[in-house]
């Protein structure tokens, strides 16, 4: 018969394995995030830039 020592190890390993692989999943969403993140960013930017654009030139048409 396992010893409680010995099980409460085993649940501790298991405990370890499961934080690993979490914080690999959470690793992984987080450079999805960041890459979403700039592409949201990019398109804000070039949405400022052409209302920028279209204003001057709606200023320039009057």
């Amino acid at each position: 018969m396992p010893s409680v020592l010995g099980l409460m190890k085993q649940r501790e390993a298991r405990a370890r394995q499961e934080l690993e692989s979490w914080s690999e999943v959470l690793e992984q969403a987080q450079v999805e995030v960041d890459a979403v993140r700039e592409r949201v960013e990019g398109a804000r930017v070039r949405r400022e830039e052409l209302a920028s654009v279209l204003a001057e030139e709606s200023a320039l048409g009057e």
